[in-house]
């Protein structure tokens, strides 16, 4: 019943317009030129978005070899049998001998007390450390990718993500 009553509201007036285009608009009809221009007022909006608030970067870190340093024995003399020589010790022995009549002396004779030997000793190598650096694995170069990070705006102002959230609380 409501949809009658709003069509038949309308239909009388739209049928006057049809009826007579020259009585409700003039000559114009239903020309461009005949209407005023109307300035509409601005229309102002908050708008939210994604706002850069830090470009991504690539860093390219050097990482330096690792090196091992290494005492390593060297053998400054090899061993070996050396042959000993060990001289006879001789002592004195005193006895009072007549030298001329009536005067006496002392005079030493010479005795053996140890006879001389010979030996074989063995001496062992000698050795000597050098360090000496090992390369366990080279050197090389790391990129390392730091993503952008981006905030949100809305109602003029940022939303940050949580993780920058000192940077903006001291705004």
């Amino acid at each position: 019943m409501r949809r009658f009553a709003v069509s038949a509201f309308l239909a009388v007036p739209l049928s006057l317009l049809a009826a007579a285009p020259t009585f409700a608009f003039g000559d114009c009809g239903w020309r461009a030129e005949c209407f005023d221009g109307v300035r509409r007022p601005d229309v102002y909006a908050t708008r939210s978005g994604l706002v850069l608030l830090q470009p991504g970067w690539r860093e390219v870190v050097p990482l330096p070899p690792i090196v091992v340093h290494r005492a390593i024995p060297v053998q400054v003399r090899p061993g070996r049998w050396r042959t000993v020589f060990t001289p006879p010790l001789f002592g004195a022995d005193l006895q009072r001998v007549r030298v001329a009549p009536g005067i006496y002396e002392n005079i030493g004779r010479p005795i053996l007390v140890r006879p001389g030997t010979v030996g074989r000793v063995y001496e062992p190598p000698v050795l000597a450390f050098i360090n000496r650096s090992h390369v366990v694995e080279p050197g090389a170069v790391q990129v390392i990718y730091h993503p952008p990070i981006v905030g949100a705006v809305r109602e003029g102002r940022y939303i940050c993500p949580p993780w920058r959230r000192a940077v903006f609380d001291r705004w």
